[in-house]
C-alpha cells in the first residue's frame, strides 16, 4: 500500500509541476523497506516465548512455542496498524486521484486553437485564455503532458489500487475482528477456515498487478492478438466438444443397431 502511495504522490508532483525532478526509485525503494521494518519492530515485544520443557520435562524438553500476548497494548497496536497501514493510505490515494482527476479533466478539455495572420481583438483574447488554462494546470512549467496517455496510466492505476484494497481488506478486517470475538473450541474451525480464505484472497494481487501492468504496457495490435488467440481457443474448443458429442452418438446409434440385427 506504501508503494501505490508513493506513486500517487509522484504523479501527483508530476502533473503539477513537470518540469520538477521526480521522485527516485532508490530512495523511496529504501524508504518503503525502513517503514515497513520499523513497522512490524514492536510485534515481537508482544510475543513471549514458551518453554514447554519446564512444565513438561520428559515429553517436552527441548522444546518450546511462541504465543502473542492480546493484552489491552496489542489491540491498539493492530488497531493503528489497520488505519495508519490501510484506511490512511486508501483515504490519501483517494484524493490524490481526484485531484489528478480534475488536473487531466482540464488538459483534455483544451480547445484547439489555430493561428492566423491577421489577429482580431477577438481572436486575441482566445490564446490568452488557453494560457490561463495550461498556467493554472500546470504552474507555469513548459513541458506538455500528454493526457490521453497519463489518463490510460491513472486508468490503470486505480485499478491495481482497487484490486488491491478489496483483497487485502478481508483479512485486515478479519485482524481487528479476531480480537473483539474470544475464539474457543468451537468457533476454532469457523477461525481456521476463515482466516485461510482471506489470507489466500490477499495474494491475489500478486496474480492481478503483473496482469494489469502487462494490460497497461501492451499496444493495442498485441491485445488484438491476445483476444484472437483466445477466440480460435474457444472456437477449437467448441469444435472438438462437438465433434466428441457427434462421435458418441454415432457409436451409440451403432450399439442400437447391432442389438437390433441380433435375433431374439
Amino acid at each position: 500500500m506504501l508503494t501505490f502511495l508513493l506513486m500517487a504522490i509522484d504523479r501527483y508532483k508530476h502533473l503539477k509541476h513537470p518540469n520538477k525532478m521526480r521522485l527516485p526509485p532508490l530512495a523511496c525503494t529504501f524508504g518503503c523497506w525502513i517503514v515497513a521494518f520499523c513497522i512490524v519492530l514492536p510485534y515481537p515485544v508482544y510475543t513471549d516465548y514458551l518453554d514447554l520443557g519446564a512444565y513438561i520435562k520428559v515429553q517436552f524438553e527441548g522444546v518450546g512455542i511462541c504465543a502473542v500476548n492480546m493484552a489491552d497494548d496489542m489491540q491498539d497496536y493492530l488497531r493503528s496498524l489497520f488505519v495508519l497501514t490501510y484506511l490512511v493510505p486508501l483515504v490519501s490515494m483517494g484524493y490524490l486521484y481526484s485531484k489528478m482527476s480534475e488536473i487531466l479533466r482540464d488538459l483534455m478539455n483544451l480547445p484547439a486553437v489555430f493561428y492566423s495572420q491577421d489577429l482580431t481583438p477577438r481572436s486575441c483574447e482566445m490564446p490568452s485564455r488557453l494560457n490561463e488554462v495550461q498556467s493554472t494546470v500546470s504552474d507555469s512549467d513548459d513541458e506538455e503532458i500528454d493526457g490521453y496517455k497519463e489518463s490510460k496510466t491513472q486508468k490503470y492505476l486505480i485499478s491495481m489500487i482497487i484490486s488491491y484494497a478489496v483483497c487485502i481488506g478481508p483479512l485486515m478486517i478479519l485482524r481487528l475482528g479476531k480480537l473483539e470475538v474470544s475464539e474457543t473450541y468451537e468457533n476454532s474451525r469457523h477461525f481456521d477456515l476463515t482466516f485461510m480464505i482471506c489470507v489466500w484472497l490477499a495474494f491475489v494481487p500478486t496474480v492481478t498487478t503483473p496482469l494489469l501492468f502487462v494490460a497497461w504496457n501492451s499496444d493495442s495490435s498485441t491485445k488484438d492478438r491476445i483476444r484472437s488467440y483466445f477466440k480460435r481457443t474457444k472456437v477449437t474448443a467448441e469444435q472438438a466438444t462437438r465433434t466428441v458429442s457427434t462421435e458418441g452418438l454415432a457409436a451409440r446409434n451403432s450399439i442400437y443397431t447391432v442389438q437390433e440385427s441380433i435375433p431374439a
